[in-house]
């Protein structure tokens, strides 16, 4: 049974990674063109090391699992 949590918990986990990263770099990419992101907003408010894959994250998991959420929002048409 701990090997099917551990399979479960990697399928749930991978997709979200991905979609993590991609939406990082989809912002700060964006930036440059837009002149602003959300990650761009994060760096001056909380520049700690980490935030910004932690916050990508909850941003992907919030996204694939629930319908709403209002406090990381898109700054910019690419985001």
């Amino acid at each position: 049974h701990m090997l099917n949590f551990v399979w479960l918990s990697l399928l749930a986990f991978i997709p979200t990674h991905i979609c993590a990263c991609f939406w990082w770099y989809v912002s700060v990419n964006s930036t440059e063109m837009y002149g602003g992101s959300w990650a761009a907003t994060l760096m001056e408010e909380a520049p700690e090391e980490g935030a910004e894959y932690i916050r990508s994250l909850y941003f992907s998991l919030t996204t694939m699992s629930t319908v709403g959420y209002g406090d990381i929002t898109p700054g910019n048409y690419d985001e």
